[in-house]
């Protein structure tokens, strides 16, 4: 969707998200989508408004033994780090875990495995008690 001033001046299609776990505009206008894909897997888009490009990063591809999955997402400042919070429970057991994403570049830096994390302060993993994920705020 494309703004101007408070009016709605376009809109592009985007491929479906299931489950939308966070909407982050860059400063550039394009728009980061996380969640679970509908093509598959959980993961993000990022959408240019302006040209209606997309593109699609699957952070964790589909499984058929997937029971729940859930997840949020906060942009640091400055728009260039996304950080993804995800848990999901399969047949085989649980995963939950932080990822650092380079935007521009839609590549994981980085990923901390949190299962143990979790597992030590609550007898079930996390799931749509989630309240939300948001960057520490910079030292002074």
């Amino acid at each position: 969707m494309t703004l101007r001033g408070t009016a709605i001046a376009g809109v592009v299609p985007v491929p479906r998200v299931e489950d939308v776990w966070g909407l982050h505009v860059l400063d550039d206008g394009s728009v980061v989508v996380t969640g679970r894909l509908a093509d598959g897997g959980l993961g993000m888009r990022v959408v240019a408004p302006a040209t209606g490009d997309v593109r699609t990063t699957v952070l964790l591809p589909a499984r058929d033994d997937v029971r729940s999955s859930t997840g949020r997402s906060a942009l640091a400042p400055g728009g260039a780090r996304l950080y993804v919070f995800l848990s999901v429970v399969t047949g085989t057991g649980i995963r939950e875990a932080l990822l650092a994403v380079d935007v521009p570049t839609v590549r994981v830096l980085a990923e901390r495995d949190l299962t143990d994390d979790v597992a030590s302060a609550s007898a079930y993993p996390v799931a749509d008690q989630l309240a939300g994920l948001l960057p520490a705020p910079r030292a002074a």
